[in-house]
């Protein structure tokens, strides 16, 4: 089969350092047609580092207009996602939108109705579902190994440098991002809502910004601070810093205006949160979030009517303790995980498997309203003193015994 032909919207770091790298390394499965991104600098930055034969486009709407293209991928900031989906989706071109699909419940709810009866495939880039772990994990559970699921528990932490770059780039605004729980969360809550099969019917949050709060003496930019040399949330210029700087700034690397103190920043996005969930079919969670870890992790406990299974991504290992049995200790990378679990090849293996047989993709748009539900809703709480608030009326276009996934 001829690869699949591709634009993507957005030349930022996940453009640059995934999704590129995944099309030149697999030529037969994928080729770059054409890039879009409203700034020019970028653009002409992203075009040069590619280093390919591509069409680029200032205006997205004329690379969805360009024949050749048979498939998009969305990377722009999060609340541009409605727009552009809304208008990709007219196009008849397949998508492949990244996380998170929206920044509210109610674009998300939108997003997943217009999808419904349409020929595209509509895929989010939910990586997390093709980890070998939590694949795993999915089997495990399906297998009703522990019987039915009854509550989780959830830990998840940001290792604190990442953390911290939250709160210098646009994701520390709730307008442009959702807050936290939206655009970083969502991850987990998807993963949540893949092992219990069913609907969050109920949802509270408590939390808010308790890290990233202004410290005496701090500078606005790093370079200009007292404390740059021992602050473990400094700017590391010329170092990994989860943006993606053109080729213009990378020429006065030490001027880099991106390091914004993140202590001193205006911002209205949490930076920890306990995110309370009763779903439909009577099963609880309990997602406690942090941004200052000392490592990334995400730690699942779940309690099962006739077992437990604890599911470690740091550590890579699921452990199952069945009643009567002896306990069970599994492990599934062939290496050193990545944050994204050995996810990103395997979410793109199964977009253009998708475009090319017509399946739906294992992380579909729905999966993607299901977490922007729960994400968006908590934040709501939040600032409603944690209050308990019902979203049936939101998700009442979803079938009462709806699976987030391919079954």
């Amino acid at each position: 089969m001829d690869p699949v032909k591709l634009g993507i919207i957005g030349t930022g770091q996940r453009c640059i350092y995934f999704f590129v790298p995944f099309i030149r390394s697999f030529p037969e499965k994928a080729k770059l047609i054409g890039i879009a991104d409203k700034d020019p600098l970028r653009l002409s930055s992203a075009e040069q580092d590619i280093g390919m034969s591509l069409k680029s486009y200032l205006n997205y709407e004329d690379l969805l207009s360009d024949p050749e293209i048979e498939a998009v991928i969305i990377t722009t900031p999060d609340s541009t996602h409605r727009e552009i989906f809304e208008k990709a989706l007219s196009s008849g071109k397949d998508i492949l939108c990244e996380k998170p699909l929206a920044t509210t419940i109610e674009d998300a709810v939108h997003m997943a109705k217009i999808s419904l009866g349409k020929s595209n495939v509509t895929q989010l880039g939910f990586m997390l579902r093709y980890s070998p772990l939590y694949t795993k994990l999915k089997e495990i559970v399906d297998k009703g190994s522990i019987g039915k699921i009854e509550h989780i528990k959830i830990f998840e932490t940001v290792e604190s440098y990442h953390g911290a770059t939250y709160f210098r780039r646009w994701h520390r605004f709730v307008k442009k991002s959702g807050g936290l729980l939206v655009h970083k969360a969502c991850h987990t809550l998807d993963i949540a809502n893949w092992l219990i099969g069913n609907k969050p019917s109920w949802v509270s949050g408590e939390g808010g910004i308790n890290s990233f709060i202004e410290k005496e003496g701090t500078s606005m930019h790093c370079k200009d601070c007292q404390f740059r040399h021992n602050c473990l949330a400094s700017y590391r210029f010329g170092g990994w810093n989860w943006n993606y700087l053109n080729q213009e700034e990378r020429k006065i690397i030490e001027n880099d205006n991106n390091d914004l103190c993140v202590y001193q920043t205006a911002k209205d996005s949490i930076d920890n949160a306990i995110v309370n969930v009763k779903y439909l079919n009577d099963v609880n969670i309990e997602y406690n979030f942090s941004t200052t870890g000392n490592f990334q992790e995400r730690h699942f406990t779940i309690h099962g009517s006739s077992g437990v299974i604890i599911a470690s991504q740091h550590e890579n290992n699921i452990l199952i303790s069945q009643t009567n049995h002896p306990d069970q200790s599994i492990k599934t990378y062939t290496r050193r995980s990545d944050e994204h679990g050995e996810g990103d090849n395997p979410l793109m293996d199964d977009f253009i498997n998708s475009v090319l047989t017509r399946q739906v993709p294992i992380a579909d748009i729905l999966s993607g309203c299901m977490s922007v539900a729960i994400g968006d809703t908590a934040t709501k709480s939040i600032n409603s003193n944690s209050k308990w608030i019902n979203i049936d009326s939101q998700l009442s276009f979803l079938p009462d015994n709806f699976k987030s996934d391919k079954s």
